[in-house]
């Protein structure tokens, strides 16, 4: 009677670890895309409110005195992180993709034990873990590339517009 009141807290425990683990899983998945989504707005907005900003002030009649130079390496700084930032959601599809096949190899590999009674390989799966966090990996440094371009651009943007 002990050994099953044990098993079943074990299995109650287990259940909310379970629980809390998906509730995580769904928490970083929604921290991730808006990050993602405020680095799209960021540096896209960042683009157009430079040029928007240079042509008030032209048209205003303020005397600025622009360094085209880094102007222009500031408008690259923010190209730079909006390509990076869609090539992270692109590196965020595909270790989602190669993680979610590892989980079918997982279940073809559990109905097979079942069927056959002894397959214990698991390549396919540990294969597919390991690209998917490749792509993961790729998608986070690209991630603070685009951080890092923006803030490269912001800096080169106040240095190219210097009041005459």
């Amino acid at each position: 009677m002990m050994e099953e009141n044990r098993f079943k807290v074990t299995e109650l425990r287990r259940a909310s670890a379970q629980a809390e683990f998906m509730e995580r899983v769904r928490t970083q998945t929604v921290l991730a895309e808006k990050l993602l989504a405020a680095l799209l707005l960021v540096n896209g907005g960042a683009m157009v409110g430079l040029f928007t900003f240079i042509g008030n002030m032209q048209k205003r009649g303020i005397s600025l005195r622009l360094d085209t130079a880094m102007l222009w390496w500031s408008f690259w700084g923010f190209v730079v992180g909006l390509v990076a930032t869609l090539a992270a959601f692109a590196m965020a599809f595909l270790s989602q993709h190669h993680f979610s096949l590892s989980c079918q190899y997982e279940i073809m590999r559990y109905d097979r034990e079942v069927l056959n009674g002894a397959s214990k390989d698991n390549a396919a799966e540990r294969a597919e873990v390991v690209a998917g966090g490749k792509f993961y990996a790729a998608g986070i440094i690209l991630t603070f590339g685009s951080i890092i371009a923006f803030l490269l651009g912001c800096g080169l943007a106040l240095a190219g517009v210097l009041p005459a």
